[in-house]
């Protein structure tokens, strides 16, 4: 079974209940824990909001994920189980902008973060097959280690911090 809470209530779903036998008519009741609400915008270094920015919080303690898309003005929420999360703000492919961590954040109240995503590097050129022809469709992504952070996109990497970074193919 599995549980869905529609956008805009503050009410964490249980975790989805494996293996259940159903094997005629039955009732049952799911209990809805109080959430805490992560919300904020998401601007690039300009200032201006970021449209369909991923905006993802992970607690390794709890071993939940939630994430949510940021709208036209760079908005974004999230209703999480209270705890301590790394939330990090992805640009949308194509923009060069970077992502941007906030590591071991508290949210046992409802929160407000702001991310400001600055802008990187591009990465291009050209990925081939051994007969030099181009081969289209491939995905290529660069990592900076240091920063854990990075940037990715089909047959380039956009957002990339100027440095060392592992590119992966």
């Amino acid at each position: 079974l599995s549980v869905r809470v529609p956008p805009g209530v503050a009410f964490v779903p249980p975790k989805d209940v494996r293996d259940y036998k159903l094997t005629g008519d039955q009732t049952y009741d799911v209990k809805l824990d109080q959430g805490k609400v992560l919300s904020g915008r998401v601007t690039d270094h300009e200032g201006k909001p970021v449209l369909r920015a991923n905006v993802n919080a992970f607690s390794q303690q709890l071993n939940l994920s939630s994430g949510a898309q940021t709208d036209s003005t760079g908005r974004y929420r999230i209703v999480l189980t209270p705890g301590a999360y790394d939330i990090t703000a992805f640009p949308p492919q194509g923009t060069a902008l970077l992502s941007v961590r906030a590591e071991k954040t508290n949210v046992f109240a409802d929160v407000t973060l702001d991310f400001k995503l600055e802008k990187g590097a591009s990465l291009t050129g050209l990925v081939s097959g051994p007969d030099r022809q181009p081969v289209p469709n491939v995905n290529v992504s660069a990592y900076d280690p240091r920063l854990k952070v990075g940037g990715g996109a089909r047959a380039g990497a956009d957002g990339v911090n100027p440095g060392t970074a592992y590119i992966r193919v």
